[in-house]
């Protein structure tokens, strides 16, 4: 449909499509497609699936996670609002039905499993759908679910700046159901949901993910791992035993009976095991010629810590809330003499970034009119 806007994200028109199968891992654009147009392009990851690639690389996955762990502690207080709108703090509301919803949003979440979908959801899609079910047009929402986010669409109205309604800017939203490809797509009207947005500010009813905007840095993580693996499975001979002996005619080759023997030996006697030798011993005239390439050189370490430390700023916390890697440095201590430097490290967190994103949550739920049975504020 033509204006149609998907909220996940667009590959290239060349690479796979996965969207159903979570369990396969998460792959790159064809290597002989930056060969065939420039062979100096860099491999970037495939972005078709969003929550695919965050599954596929477990240092985005703990960062995603350890903010939806932190945003779930958040708490709720009512007030009653004065005749500026304002809440006045010495009128608290302690019994609500909007404090029991968000006590129990669902037959199957918490409060605690609802706030850290809805944290994970916007740190991967930078949008939210939120959908309220009410039994009647008339009445209150009974049950909220997050809607997920790699399965919706966003179908406007082509109709923007001069509208003052959401139904006018935007048509509905459509679900199509992974799990189920048979199913039919669902579709919510724009009073069902509410809608949050975040990312770079030139969309207004869509967000673009922060995984696209920083595919280059997730990529780089993705590839330093796996060339850490490969070295640890398969590094090839370490160097070369070769006769030292020779003549004028040059070095003397090895005997095919010495060969055996120092191979022999070599593998059966020596090696890092307890019972075995660290040094090899022979009558032969022999030199050690190492073949194997300084993986320090490649800086494998640092590239992960250098993007670990990027994607932690992209998500707006700080280093510190997390445990020293290999390559990290211990940074100059927050506070005072660096005692609590982690708890302080939190705090500075909530009380930036995630009291932020919860005051979104809570203006989400105060600016929609099917919660306001009175006047109230959350």
């Amino acid at each position: 449909m033509e204006g149609e806007r998907r909220i996940w994200g667009y590959g290239s028109a060349f690479s796979q499509i996965w969207r159903e199968n979570l369990t396969e891992s998460v792959p790159f654009y064809p290597l002989w497609f930056n060969q065939f147009l420039n062979r100096k392009l860099p491999v970037i990851i495939d972005t078709n699936n969003l929550m695919l690639v965050v599954k596929s690389i477990p240092i985005l996955e703990s960062v995603i996670a350890k903010k939806a762990c932190m945003f779930k502690n958040a708490k709720f207080f009512m007030y009653k609002v004065d005749k500026n709108g304002e809440p006045d703090l010495t009128k608290p509301i302690y019994k609500h039905p909007t404090l029991d919803l968000l006590k129990r949003p669902n037959c199957l979440q918490t409060k605690a499993d609802f706030l850290a979908q809805w944290s994970f959801f916007r740190s991967v899609y930078s949008t939210n759908l939120t959908y309220k079910n009410k039994p009647t047009t008339v009445s209150a929402p009974k049950i909220m679910w997050n809607l997920p986010m790699g399965e919706m669409k966003i179908i406007p109205t082509g109709k923007l700046f001069q509208q003052t309604a959401i139904e006018d800017i935007i048509e509905y939203y459509e679900h199509i159901n992974n799990q189920f490809p048979n199913a039919s797509p669902k579709f919510y009207k724009p009073g069902e949901i509410i809608l949050s947005v975040d990312g770079p500010m030139d969309q207004y009813y869509f967000g673009t993910s922060k995984l696209l905007i920083n595919k280059t840095i997730i990529s780089n993580i993705q590839m330093a791992m796996n060339t850490r693996n490969v070295l640890l499975q398969d590094r090839g001979a370490m160097g070369i035993l070769s006769s030292a002996g020779g003549d004028d005619a040059g070095g003397l080759p090895l005997d095919p009976e010495e060969r055996k023997l120092i191979e022999e030996d070599y593998h059966r006697r020596y090696g890092l095991r307890e019972d075995q030798g660290k040094i090899l011993i022979t009558n032969a005239a022999l030199k050690w010629q190492a073949m194997s390439y300084p993986t320090k050189d490649l800086m494998l370490f640092e590239e992960v810590e250098d993007d670990f430390c990027h994607i932690i700023t992209m998500l707006g916390l700080l280093r510190d809330i997390f445990p020293n890697s290999a390559v990290s440095r211990s940074s100059t201590p927050i506070g005072g003499d660096g005692k609590g430097k982690i708890e302080e490290a939190e705090k500075i967190c909530y009380n930036t970034t995630l009291q932020g994103e919860i005051d979104i949550f809570c203006e989400g739920i105060n600016e929609d009119k099917d919660f306001r049975h009175e006047e109230q504020a959350v």
